[in-house]
């Protein structure tokens, strides 16, 4: 009685729903980390080639203020 290898693996594994809905289902569920991931790339983009970078995202309001209000 000895069983070959195929014998051996019969057991087969099968997903409940399709692959796409459960794809979209992880993309909804993450959202938030891809908006970070959209909105980190574009902040950098902007500011990489000025001298002041990310400081003059707060810098530039802070000085319009001031000039407004003289």
């Amino acid at each position: 009685m000895s069983k070959t290898s195929q014998d051996e693996w019969t057991l087969e594994i099968k997903p409940v729903s399709g692959w796409f809905v459960s794809y979209l289902k992880d993309v909804w569920r993450y959202r938030i980390f891809s908006y970070g991931v959209f909105v980190r790339r574009d902040f950098v983009a902007v500011y990489k080639q000025t001298i002041l970078g990310p400081f003059w995202f707060f810098l530039q309001p802070v000085l319009t203020t001031l000039l407004l209000l003289r």
